[in-house]
């Protein structure tokens, strides 16, 4: 039985790491146009109501998944025009993903998942 894919959208650099990784001075400081929190709808993981997420963390296992949204209108509303703009220019993109749907986390925003 083939798998039942999903497509994810996510912003990352050409190495697959996220704006939120800190890698190489790509800090959220230096491209966010506002503080990324629950109170203006871009929540953590665990405030996402991720489940699996906390236990994951505890696990120890969080590190084999990364962040992304089933919808590009999704992806715009968390990141401003300003916020990808930036991150274009620092040679983050946006890329699409087919995801077998066993490896997604579903959250309120966002979604985890495990790109391989």
């Amino acid at each position: 039985m083939s798998p039942n894919l999903v497509t994810v959208f996510r912003v990352e650099n050409k190495d697959g790491i996220g704006p939120y990784k800190g890698c190489k001075g790509f800090h959220s400081d230096i491209w966010a146009d506002c503080t990324h929190t629950i109170t203006n709808g871009r929540p953590d993981p665990v405030d996402d109501e991720i489940e699996e997420w906390y236990s994951l963390y505890c696990e120890g296992t969080s590190e084999q998944y990364v962040f992304g949204f089933l919808y590009l209108e999704h992806l715009h509303a968390w990141f401003s025009k300003l916020e990808l703009q930036i991150l274009t220019d620092l040679g983050f993109s946006i890329q699409k993903y087919e995801i077998d749907e066993q490896n997604i986390l579903l959250g309120n925003c966002q979604v985890a998942f495990k790109k391989k």
